[in-house]
């Protein structure tokens, strides 16, 4: 009664999805993607929090979970994969996704969005799923609700990976502005909100 039906459903496809792949499987730490994933999502629906009567917040946490479900499922497809994963985790100048075209002629957020279609996630998710790496989507002309889960995405992923990583994430320095503007915040609001976080959420 607490969540709702759609934040009970959130947190079945959340279980559902880690289930999905084995680790004897696949190429990569399973446990240190989910648990990645996991802090993103809670770090989403944290700010969603400040936003809940402009979007459902439940969709944030599944857009958090998902966003990176396509990693998962090439990192099985292929063995290598872990190689390419970490080239890009040192070269913090390129993104994940123009290695893995290089290399596949595809990328995890394509695998992405075919799964969580397959998932029947919302329409709006599986968009911004596929989404999620083009530097112009909030100049575009957008939903203001995706405008708003797509901020709210790219700020939790690189508060997430600044704590964690002590580094800024690829694409934060081409969003930073227009992310912050989108969400009505100014940098003091955005080193208020990275203390509450850090804090609340223990990380």
């Amino acid at each position: 009664m607490f969540i709702g039906a759609d934040g009970v459903l959130a947190l079945i496809r959340g279980l559902k999805l880690k289930e999905a792949f084995e680790q004897k499987s696949c190429c990569i730490s399973l446990e240190r993607f989910w648990d990645t994933s996991a802090e993103v999502a809670n770090i989403a629906l944290y700010i969603g929090q400040r936003y809940k009567e402009q979007i459902p917040v439940e969709n944030l946490h599944t857009l958090g979970l998902f966003a990176g479900g396509g990693i998962p499922a090439m990192a099985v497809k292929y063995d290598n994969y872990v190689k390419v994963l970490a080239a890009a985790n040192k070269n913090y100048d390129v993104c994940l996704t123009q290695l893995e075209e290089k290399v596949y002629q595809t990328n995890h957020v394509v695998v992405g969005y075919y799964l969580a279609t397959a998932w029947h996630l919302p329409q709006n998710i599986c968009n911004l799923i596929l989404r999620q790496h083009e530097l112009n989507f909030l100049a575009a002309g957008n939903f203001y609700e995706d405008k708003l889960s797509y901020a709210i995405l790219k700020i939790a992923e690189n508060i997430q990976h600044t704590e964690k990583r002590y580094v800024a994430a690829y694409d934060w320095v081409y969003v930073k502005e227009a992310v912050l503007e989108t969400l009505s915040l100014s940098d003091d609001d955005y080193q208020e909100l990275k203390e509450d976080i850090r804090q609340d959420l223990y990380l």
